[in-house]
């Protein structure tokens, strides 16, 4: 699996790693609809395109920054945007 959750920290924490695929999506969707969830996208390597929807709708704050040259430069400047009242 690619995707742990850490709902013993406050707030909940989401480490995506390797290739997130559509497996994680139900996880992921539980996940984020926790208040103030914050997302670890340090190792992350492939989003599959219903992960990056629902990161999309979410816009959870990002507290590692992904390695991932692409994820970097594309999604997190999207989920920042996303997150300005």
């Amino acid at each position: 699996m690619t995707i742990h959750i850490d709902t013993a920290a406050q707030p909940v924490r989401v480490t995506l790693s390797g290739n997130s695929g559509i497996n994680d999506v139900e996880a992921l969707l539980a996940a984020l609809q926790h208040a103030g969830v914050v997302l670890d996208l340090r190792a992350v390597r492939h989003l599959h395109a219903a992960v990056l929807q629902l990161l999309l709708q979410f816009a959870p704050a990002v507290v590692a920054d992904a390695e991932d040259p692409f994820i970097h430069a594309w999604l997190q400047p999207l989920l920042a945007a996303r997150q300005q009242p």
